[in-house]
């Protein structure tokens, strides 16, 4: 229920989630990497962050895209599942109410303490200054922790042929080298600060975690091979492949894709550090995402933001 009360930025920063790791892999394989090392997925970290505008249309293309890859391999997911043919969005998405066991209901993490909390992700975790915090929210948070987790894709040259015969391509072919190659997406574990009270429509959310990190296992592929092949999907936006290879420092950038029919974004600083702030189309809900000293920080909830700026300029370790 408290995350009902976080107006449109919060849940496009959810639905967005995957689209930015996946989207994050092609950034790895556009032409400015094509002069880095043929390891160098093993050290992509998301330690800045850069938004990718998309249309209702383009979005919707690069679902079906990314989804489509899934034929192409198997995804195995956190809890040790394999998904034969499960897309590359799909891979991040919760399990739906049949999936789920009779009678069990989503479970939120257990409560902890900020220094349980800061234990488990490793690092001492930010608050913000009591007094920029709207009135009507507790000035002390609930505080929870997501574990880390693991997604593996495994290309499997057998499956795509069978998709590529089954969708009327039997002349394509994975080529040999990619059969048994694996991207391996590692994400770190999360401290989630929730400050509401029963009784206000306002909220707001804290996330604060590690970098995004990125690695290549297997196979034979090399680097400029594997971004031609990314990049040569079909139905991919070429509008937004074309802001992907516009991006600098694209081994350490993570896209943040942003619907621009619903969301208006610019490009500001907290602390310092570069970052985006978000702010919905009809003015009740902001977010917001940067990266400082390794770590990733996100917010989000029901103010303005402006408002939403001044708390993330007073994030400190106190």
């Amino acid at each position: 229920m408290f995350f009902t009360r976080i107006s449109t930025p919060w849940r496009v920063a959810v639905g967005g989630l995957a689209a930015a790791v996946t989207l994050a892999l092609l950034v790895a394989f556009t032409p400015g990497g094509s002069a880095a090392a043929a390891g160098f997925l093993a050290q992509f970290r998301s330690q800045q962050v850069a938004a990718v505008e998309i249309s209702p249309q383009s979005q919707g293309e690069i679902v079906r895209t990314l989804n489509a890859l899934g034929n192409l391999g198997t995804v195995n997911m956190p809890n040790g599942q394999s998904r034969a043919g499960a897309g590359a969005v799909a891979a991040f998405a919760p399990p739906s109410e049949a999936q789920k066991s009779p009678g069990a209901g989503p479970q939120p993490p257990a409560t902890v303490s900020l220094a349980e909390a800061a234990r488990t992700v490793g690092f001492a975790l930010q608050t913000p200054d009591p007094a920029t915090l709207p009135a009507g929210l507790d000035k002390a948070p609930q505080v929870r922790v997501m574990p880390a987790s693991e997604v593996r894709f495994t290309f499997d040259k057998n499956k795509a042929h069978t998709y590529y015969q089954s969708t009327g391509h039997a002349e394509v072919s994975l080529p040999d080298k990619f059969d048994g190659a694996t991207l391996v997406v590692s994400i770190p574990s999360a401290a989630i600060l929730q400050y509401g009270n029963s009784g206000a429509r306002d909220a707001l959310i804290i996330g604060e975690a590690g970098e995004l990190l990125v690695d290549v296992e297997g196979g034979k592929v090399s680097l400029p091979e594997m971004r031609d092949f990314l990049l040569g999907l079909p139905g991919l936006p070429q509008g937004t492949v074309s802001q992907l290879k516009q991006i600098q420092n694209w081994n350490q950038t993570l896209p943040i894709p942003i619907p621009v029919d619903k969301v208006n974004w610019q490009s500001t600083t907290f602390n310092g550090n570069q970052g985006l702030l978000l702010n919905d189309n009809s003015g009740v809900g902001s977010a917001a995402i940067w990266h400082a000293h390794g770590h990733l920080y996100g917010m989000a909830g029901s103010l303005r933001a402006t408002d939403l700026k001044r708390i993330g300029d007073s994030l400190a370790a106190r």
